[in-house]
């Protein structure tokens, strides 16, 4: 399959003809019966690994004989099925079969942990029925245009996706992999790989039909696939590992302190003195270490304590929570320490025990979720395989009283993560890794097998006609392939009647320059985290009896020759022509064309709220201070009381809301000064230095889409919010913090539950 490069069969499935290919022939027969194994990290650099055999789980690499005269490529021209896989391509050359007896070729490889084999897989080939297998003649051995027709169809059928590779079958193996090999009786065996975490892999077989050359698809969390193509010279096995992708730290509760499955436990709490009697067992060493140090609560501690799990008890002290300006917050920012103590302890299985608190009903809950931002590891890290893992912690541990309480604590944990993790990796992930593009390829992957529909939009000629605001943005761009724009909608429709209809327009930067309007003087680093909002609405649930429209407006602000520029006229969707003030006010700019669609769709609607969700102002940070959103309601929206529902509900997980007011002034502030425009988009100022700065986009955004004509004044009234989350997003360096996701999954998913 290696046969001088790769090109001829991954790009186009072309044939070797001539004297070339019998030299191929030649040269490939050579080989021995070893694997070659070919790692493609997602950077894009194309290397054949070198090595012991890998951990399955986590990457795959196979020793291998490769030199520059054997037929073998060191660096193929192999371009991942996705940019968030990692692809390995593992070839096994089978000796020619010399005796006139003979129909049957075997070989075998292995999966190697440490120095323990944990599985080896053989395979076997008989000649006389390649044909059979595929209903095609490929006895030569060599890859054709017409058969990488047939297994894309195949693949189809089999409703497995079809990469770029000639013989591309995607499989996830974060949790579990399947291996299906053809032994001699040409019957299928699956051998099902499934690692636990920090422990020995085990593994199952059992026999399962072959299916016309395609594995049957497996039931397992992340639905891992594989398929073995098997040709008459040798045999491909191609795996995508997923790892990257959906890996949400493992979690699991217990109510038993003293649970050996566990290596230190980390107490969150205001005081040891009030700790309830299930925990008495951790309240006398505290009480010994504050007999010789009357600080204990001021800083976290690590005490050894040998009845405990790993001998090693963590006290980390919410302090006082009784105060009028404490919140939930207390208990998530100590869980943040503690699990950060426990790290540098080297704890791989530690306990989380946040004991109830009379006023604070979800406070574990919080301090779960405090843990796991602590734990999150950036997607570059994982696609880099920097680390020996995928997570900093083999297991996080959740401690509570009753059966009913833990497993509710595991499940609200696991999905507000799920939807805080495709935040954090879309928004904060660099501007080429999460440049528009791979944006749409991550969130393709992300609802792949999901109920949730997703377009992408891309035609430079349909966002310049459909999204013309938008468009004016990314003219720069679009000049760099990699850079282009993304237009990426969602739509998922929740069972039973719907009730309420949310329709989320999220601001998608990947890498703000400021345009013409350049951010100079070193205040354009960190702009790569403009696309936080864009990565909220990707981030937001499934909920039922809710339809949800997203629209995601991923666009770089590029500076350049054919960028946009200040004086520009541009005509928006709903035909107000607006007059470019500074190119810096691309946000809405890129959102405000989508609003308008949005707006169109509503009337169609049950119950519809619009919403825009956007790190757009400095104004907001300087207004409300770090760490804070805000959120803004038009005249209908304000007479549901949606923003104090919003603040409400962010107070029970600490995704914390300020209210700001959308007023008269605002609207004034963006009408047109002359007769050539309707709208000035901003003034020459940034946002931090203009009056009102964070309450005046909402206006423009509501008057250049239209939708001042559905305010309380109009027979179509229309509510519509918009969430400045520029404070509350997090810190550049820094992990991105998932806000809103979190007080909107509160608000419309988990009311029930909270």
């Amino acid at each position: 399959f290696l046969l001088r490069s790769l090109n001829h069969l991954v790009d186009d499935g072309a044939d070797l003809g001539g004297s070339k290919r019998a030299e191929a022939v030649k040269r490939f027969r050579q080989q021995p019966l070893l694997p070659v194994a070919l790692k493609l990290p997602v950077a894009g650099a194309h290397v054949i690994r070198h090595g012991e055999p890998g951990h399955m789980g986590e990457s795959v690499f196979l020793l291998t004989k490769s030199s520059s005269d054997d037929g073998f490529t060191r660096n193929a021209s192999l371009r991942c099925v996705s940019g968030d896989d990692r692809l390995t391509l593992m070839c096994f050359p089978l000796r020619p079969i010399t005796k006139a007896n003979s129909t049957s070729q075997s070989t075998s490889f292995s999966f190697r942990k440490d120095q323990d084999e944990v599985l080896k897989v053989t395979y076997s080939l008989n000649r006389s029925r390649a044909s059979s297998i595929t209903n095609k003649n490929i006895a030569s051995g060599f890859w054709t245009a017409s058969q990488h027709k047939v297994v894309n169809q195949l693949a189809k059928q089999a409703g497995v996706q079809f990469g770029l590779l000639g013989l591309a079958w995607v499989a996830s193996c974060s949790s579990s992999l399947t291996v299906e090999g053809m032994e001699e009786s040409n019957a299928f065996r699956s051998t099902t790989f499934s690692p636990s975490p920090c422990s020995t892999p085990t593994l199952t077989t059992s026999p399962s039909p072959l299916q016309r050359n395609c594995t049957k698809r497996i039931a397992a969390p992340l639905k891992p696939r594989l398929c073995v193509s098997k040709l008459s010279s040798y045999v491909v096995l191609l795996t995508s590992h997923s790892v990257s992708l959906s890996s949400v730290q493992p979690t699991e509760w217990t109510a038993d302190i003293k649970n050996q499955n566990f290596d230190g436990i980390i107490l969150v709490t205001q005081s040891h003195e009030t700790l309830p009697a299930e925990l008495e067992n951790l309240k006398a060493p505290l009480q010994d270490y504050s007999s010789v140090d009357s600080g204990l609560g001021d800083e976290v501690v690590l005490i050894k304590v040998p009845s405990l799990p790993g001998n090693r008890l963590i006290f980390a002290s919410t302090g006082p929570v009784n105060r009028d300006y404490d919140d939930v917050r207390r208990f998530s920012d100590a869980a943040v320490k503690g699990i950060k103590r426990a790290l540098k302890a080297g704890m791989q299985r530690p306990l989380l025990v946040c004991p109830p608190h009379k006023d604070y009903k979800d406070n574990a809950l919080a301090a779960a979720l405090g843990a796991l931002h602590a734990l999150y590891m950036p997607l570059e890290v994982r696609e880099a395989n920097i680390k020996s893992s995928v997570h900093k912690v083999c297991v996080l541990g959740l401690w509570a009283a009753q059966e009913a309480e833990g497993r509710r604590l595991v499940e609200l944990a696991n999905a507000l993560e799920s939807g805080r993790l495709a935040y954090r990796d879309i928004g904060g992930s660099d501007p080429e890794r999460m440049a528009a593009p791979r944006v749409a390829d991550y969130v393709q992957e992300l609802f792949k097998n999901s109920p949730v529909e997703v377009e992408v939009l891309s035609d430079v000629k349909t966002l310049e006609k459909e999204y013309p605001c938008l468009a004016a943005v990314n003219r720069c761009a679009n000049n760099v392939p990699r850079h282009q724009a993304r237009v990426i909608k969602l739509q998922y429709c929740g069972e039973g009647p719907i009730q309420k209809t949310l329709m989320l327009v999220g601001k998608g930067i990947t890498y703000d320059t400021g345009g013409a309007d350049i951010k100079a003087g070193g205040f354009m680093a960190g702009m790569h985290r403009d696309k936080c909002g864009a990565a909220a609405v990707a981030g937001f649930f499934q909920p039922r009896h809710l339809k949800v429209f997203g629209v995601m407006t991923m666009v770089r602000n590029s500076v350049g020759s054919d960028c946009y520029v200040a004086d520009e006229l541009v005509v928006s969707r709903a035909g107000r022509r607006v007059r470019v003030g500074n190119t810096d006010a691309e946000g809405r700019m890129v959102m405000v064309d989508l609003l308008c669609e949005m707006k169109e769709k509503a009337a169609q609607e049950v119950s519809p709220h619009i919403f825009t969700i956007a790190t757009l102002t400095g104004h907001a940070i300087r207004a409300m201070g770090p760490n804070y959103s805000i959120i803004m309601d038009n005249g209908p929206a304000h007479r549901n009381k949606n923003a104090a529902q919003w603040q409400k509900a962010g107070d029970v997980l600490g995704d914390v809301f300020e209210i700001s007011n959308i007023r008269r002034e605002d609207y004034e502030f963006h009408k047109g000064p002359s007769e050539y425009e309707d709208i000035l988009q901003c003034n020459n100022l940034p946002s931090s230095a203009t009056p009102r700065g964070h309450q005046s986009p909402a206006a423009f955004l509501i008057m250049t889409s239209g939708l001042d004509k559905h305010g309380v004044d109009s027979e179509a009234p229309l509510p519509y919010s918009h969430i400045d989350i520029a404070g509350s997003s997090g810190p550049f360096p820094g992990v991105p913090t998932g806000a809103p996701i979190v007080a909107m999954a509160t608000n419309y998913i988990f009311q029930n539950s909270l």
